[in-house]
């Protein structure tokens, strides 16, 4: 099987080509424009969709620890409070109203 390929040959299935390129270039432009976004829209619904496996939730979850807050600290902080009773007023009191003199 062999063929002959030619100057001429070559020229007429381009001629023919530009042809129907020029003829339904838009259409297929258009087809192929609505074709892309189609799978674009697809494949972000897709993304959007997908859930994490419990694996990848267990992974992160292990790096989330719960703060530790001290004891001893808070004890300070109650005690503070309680102990000075005129500074803890003049803050309620700018918090009622904030532009009181």
């Amino acid at each position: 099987m062999s063929m002959n390929i030619d100057k001429q040959s070559i020229q007429k299935i381009l001629s023919s080509l530009t042809f129907y390129v020029n003829k339904y270039g838009l259409f297929l432009f258009i087809i192929l424009s609505l074709g892309f976004a189609s799978y674009m829209i697809l494949t972000i619904q897709t993304l959007l969709i997908a859930e994490p496996s419990e694996s990848m939730v267990m992974e992160k979850s292990k790096l989330n620890q719960a703060t530790k807050i001290d004891e001893s600290a808070v004890k300070k902080i109650k005690e503070l409070k309680s102990a000075n009773i005129e500074v803890r007023s003049l803050f309620e009191n700018s918090r009622d109203n904030p532009f009181q003199e």
